[in-house]
């Protein structure tokens, strides 16, 4: 009996703490887009599963409304881009969005802020999305065994990092997680910024008046197009392109269009060429929607809010509903893509070097 105290003594205090830790992330831990979305995809409707899901950052999520591109590609889709996701996220998010869909089309929207120089992996914000998946998820998991290779062990297993101890907002946490949106994963019931919910992970962006912010920074990136995609963000790349091909996905990887002005500024055509290279030794096709004709997706600087590149809602619909004709052609084995887009950068620069702020390398 005596050599069972300390098992059961080690038994009630790891129960305890559970418990304990339990009642915090009910009533501190603020939680929002992110674990909704997640659990959207879990959410069975009146139709049938996700068969496509896409995958990227925070261009992806202003740029690519289901609604649309499903109406012109036969698919049914959800967004699962979510701002700040790094290549990482995206495999865990794929593993995650499979787990309860029969996904058979992966759309994996390549925005080489996250392929190029980007922050090292186990930063302490990493665990934002795998701390927002349900435990119960086997990914959710995996995602935990692979931060603690590299994260402090409290990065890894709490999100500290959203907790918040004023009464009034433990009041609003704990009425929000008890109320009926939150159950159901309602996302339209979220007051989030940077769009308007649409549905399926979809925000609509409104259009902006005036010159668009952010010159300075898109100034200080142009450096990057020099890099190759190397490191942690290499690895979850091939990982996404293994997964797809052991589980018989088709995997299409696009890059959605910037702000005209900051193509020729961050030298896109030498991005372009690095990723187009990575992808097409892996049996990879790729669309760099930046290549698109003017004359079949025209495109200016007032069609974006800011130099980064996030759509407006409105030319949003027109590049959702120009990539659902694309992805349909994709599957039909029917594209012509010299009928869609330009032979090369330069080709493009020719057409109107004004346009896409073409500067001296």
């Amino acid at each position: 009996m005596k050599k069972f105290k300390p098992i059961l003594r080690c038994v009630i205090f790891l129960t305890g703490l559970i418990v304990i830790m339990g009642v915090i992330d009910f009533a501190c831990v603020q939680t929002g887009y992110v674990n909704y979305i997640l659990r959207n995809v879990c959410v069975k409707n009146n139709k049938t599963d996700y068969d496509t899901v896409i995958i990227g950052a925070s261009h992806a999520r202003a740029s690519s409304d289901p609604d649309i591109i499903d109406k012109y590609s036969g698919t049914y889709s959800i967004n699962m881009a979510i701002p700040g996701e790094t290549v990482k996220d995206s495999y865990y998010i794929l593993e995650e969005t499979c787990r309860t869909n029969n996904i058979k089309t992966v759309i994996l929207d390549i925005d080489y802020q996250y392929y190029f120089n980007p922050p090292k992996e186990g930063f302490y914000t990493e665990q934002f999305i795998q701390c927002q998946m349900d435990w119960s998820s086997y990914v959710k998991w995996q995602y935990i065994y692979d931060n603690m290779k590299r994260m402090e062990i409290r990065n890894v297993f709490t999100r500290r990092q959203a907790c918040t101890f004023t009464p009034s907002n433990m009041k609003e946490n704990i009425e929000q997680k008890l109320s009926k949106e939150y159950k159901e994963a309602d996302i339209s019931s979220l007051n989030v910024d940077g769009g308007t919910y649409a549905g399926r992970g979809y925000f609509y962006i409104n259009p902006v008046s005036g010159e668009l912010a952010g010159q300075k920074l898109i100034e200080s990136w142009s450096k990057r197009s020099k890099e190759q995609v190397t490191g942690y963000p290499l690895k979850y790349l091939n990982k996404i392109i293994k997964y797809c091909r052991d589980n018989d996905i088709d995997l299409i990887a696009v890059t959605s269009p910037i702000t005209p002005s900051s193509v020729g500024t961050l030298h896109m055509e030498n991005v372009h060429d690095t990723i187009n290279k990575l992808l097409a030794d892996n049996g990879v096709f790729y669309y760099d929607f930046n290549m698109a004709r003017q004359d079949i997706l025209p495109r200016e600087d007032s069609d974006f809010v800011d130099k980064e590149g996030h759509m407006n809602g409105e030319f949003a619909k027109e590049y959702s509903e120009f990539l659902g004709k694309i992805i349909k052609e994709h599957k039909q084995g029917t594209k012509d893509i010299n009928k869609y887009f330009y032979s090369s950068f330069q080709q493009m620069y020719n057409t109107e070097a004004e346009l896409y702020g073409v500067v001296e390398k």
